[in-house]
């Protein structure tokens, strides 16, 4: 979502840099579709995100660091901004879209994936796994080694079983309710004549 608020960003500062009656309304809808945005995407990251990812020892100062961090940048923006649109105007906001464009890319390349993982799981993707530490330490390259990020290679492959184990669960689930409507039908014959005929 932080690409996606980038983007509007941009369409903010050029219906604001247009500046007609047209263009004002623009720029309303352009506001309206940011903050929504920014509800799908970062609202509540803030505070779900280093939780999941904290191991339990830190867990909580690093959620309090979090909401500390997010108290003092949004105080930053709302000390900012009316004296960056006096002086120079729709330019503002390029500059926040620049940021917001920048902070989507270091979060796909850095933040590690948990969808699908137990926070007992999330403390496991940073123990040392020899096997796995040393595949992954061959797919990866100078910048990844440099800045030690391999728990995000970690993570993905985490995930990715994560989301096996639990696509199998599904087919499994559905494959037995199928079996236990087969055989229900079997104890009605009525019903499966029923049905024949309908068809």
């Amino acid at each position: 979502m932080s690409f996606g608020m980038g983007v509007v960003l941009i369409c903010e500062a050029i219906t604001v840099a247009i500046d007609n009656q047209q263009s004002a309304i623009a720029a309303v809808f352009f506001i309206f579709a940011f903050e929504a945005c920014f509800t799908w995407g970062w609202m509540a990251t803030v505070w779900i995100y280093p939780a999941e990812i904290l191991p339990l020892k830190i867990r909580s100062k690093g959620a309090a660091l979090a909401a500390a961090a997010d108290f003092l940048g949004n105080f930053l923006v709302v000390e900012i901004t009316p004296p960056a649109l006096a002086n120079i105007g729709y330019k503002t906001y390029i500059i926040f879209a620049v940021f917001n464009i920048v902070t989507a890319f270091i979060v796909y390349c850095f933040y590690p994936e948990t969808s699908y993982l137990s926070l007992e799981s999330v403390d496991l993707i940073f123990l040392p796994d020899e096997q796995r530490d040393q595949q992954i330490a061959l797919e990866q390259n100078f910048f990844q080694k440099t800045l030690q990020w391999s728990v995000v290679s970690k993570a993905r492959i985490a995930v990715n079983e994560a989301k096996s184990m639990h696509k199998a669960r599904l087919d499994t689930d559905a494959e037995s309710e199928d079996n236990e409507f087969e055989s229900e039908l079997k104890g009605h014959p009525g019903a499966s004549h029923a049905e024949h005929k309908e068809v």
